[in-house]
């Protein structure tokens, strides 16, 4: 059987994409990746700036700063920016950012 077989007829449940999501995000996360999208919003993850947390995630859009996520493990901010609904930005899409 091929992949493209295996993938067409397997019958996926959310938590087994959720995970496969997440891992994917955090794989990109530990390489550095830190812009993401979400409609006309955008998001950068960076060094939180309060102690009592490793990673900070602000998101703006084009008025200014929406709001913020604070994590202290890679993990926990990859699973809150799948919920929030961010994903990663590619090079020509960002408007507010540049890298």
């Amino acid at each position: 059987m091929s992949l493209d077989v295996f993938l067409d007829s397997y019958t996926w449940d959310e938590s087994e994409w959720l995970y496969i999501l997440i891992k994917q995000l955090m794989i990109r996360l530990k390489r550095g990746l830190s812009l993401f999208k979400k409609g006309d919003q955008e998001g950068i993850l960076h060094a939180s700036t309060n102690k009592k947390y490793k990673y900070q995630f602000i998101y703006f859009d084009q008025l200014g700063s929406i709001g913020d996520i604070q994590k202290n493990t890679l993990e926990e901010m990859a699973k809150s920016i799948y919920e929030y609904g961010f994903t990663p930005c590619l090079k020509g899409v960002r408007k507010r950012f540049k890298e």
